[in-house]
Formats: structure tokens, sequence, C-alpha cells
């Protein structure tokens, strides 16, 4: 792939491309709920998403600043899926993905706003089981790699620059039957310098 060219970036910065991709996770309560935000809970800090509490770690999230990436990386979004927990019900299904709004911000400014049914997971289990079954198994999309939502243009998120994304209920608030994590996914390269 060629470079791309950041704003801020020198022509002669030395920098590793990594693919890499963003994460983060966060557990949607039974309770009331109208907005879910991504990438603003750094690792270390309370919010797990896999457990009723504790600090998120990398099994949640590989950022580690809230809304921000170290200076000086910078990163180039591609592609993006979101994926629910593979134990969630058909009703709790249903009510995270109805009337949800899909919102990725960078800086001030919305980069991208969509229902989030075409924000597909391209992960998880696919179900081999009948709608009947105590063990039905459900995902958002199928579960392949290149089932996610591919960008027509890359996104750029310069260093030092805020980035965030929301999904949100904005017709009514949901409540779930029981907490479900749910994870973020911004599949892209990673530029850091070099060491």
């Amino acid at each position: 792939m060629a470079r791309y060219k950041f704003a801020t970036m020198r022509d002669d910065e030395p920098y590793n491309v990594i693919d890499q991709p963003l994460y983060d996770s966060f557990r949607v309560p039974a309770a009331a709920t109208s907005t879910v935000s991504f990438f603003q809970i750094p690792k270390g800090q309370p919010g797990t998403a896999f457990a009723a509490a504790g600090n998120k770690t990398l099994a949640d999230t590989n950022l580690t600043n809230a809304g921000l990436l170290p200076s000086p990386q910078r990163f180039l979004i591609q592609a993006i899926a979101f994926v629910t927990g593979i134990s969630v019900t058909l009703a709790d299904m249903r009510l995270l993905l109805n009337g949800a709004v899909f919102e990725l911000t960078i800086g001030t400014k919305p980069f991208l706003q969509c229902p989030l049914n075409f924000i597909p997971g391209g992960a998880g289990v696919l179900n081999s089981g009948s709608a009947a079954a105590a063990t039905e198994v459900l995902n958002h999309g199928f579960p392949a790699p290149q089932a996610i939502k591919v960008l027509t243009e890359p996104i750029p998120i310069d260093k030092m620059e805020n980035f965030g994304a929301t999904v949100s209920w904005p017709v009514t608030a949901i409540t779930l039957a029981a907490a479900t994590p749910v994870q973020l996914f911004l599949h892209g390269t990673l530029y850091r310098s070099i060491q």
C-alpha cells in the first residue's frame, strides 16, 4: 500500500506501518440506555465490557488515551465493524439494532453517520441451531472478515486528533434483558514512529 500523506507528516519522517485495528468495548446495561460511546475510556480505567465490574484490559480496548492516539501515532480507517456478544438473545439483538444510529467523529466533525445495520460485525459464531433451540447463537452479519463496512475513501486520524464513535437510539432508549458486551473495530493501518 502506498504511504498515506497525513497533514502533519514530514516527507522524511521515519515510521512503521502496521495492519492493526483500533478497537473498544462497552457493556450495554440491562437498564434504559440511549447512547453508547466508544474510544473514550482507555485501558486501566473502570469499564470492562466482559464482567459486571473491573478495569478495561487489552481484551476491551487497545486505546491508551481517552479519544486520542499517543503522539506521534496516526491511523487510517479503512473499514468498520460492530460486534455483539455471542450470548445476546434474539429480543436483545432486535433492541440493539432496530432504530440504532452509528456516528464516527474525528475532531468535531462527523465522518460517518448511518443506521447501525450498515455496520456488520464480520465476526462471531455462525448459528447452527434452530430458532427454538435454547442455545441459539446470534450475530450481526455473517462471521467472515470480509463481511464488514469497507469505506470507499479511508478516513485519517492524525496525531493528537480527537476521535470517537457512538451508537444511539434517538427515538426511544432501549432496555436489554441482560447486560451485553458490544465491540467496535476500526480496521486499518497504524502509523507509528520507528524506535
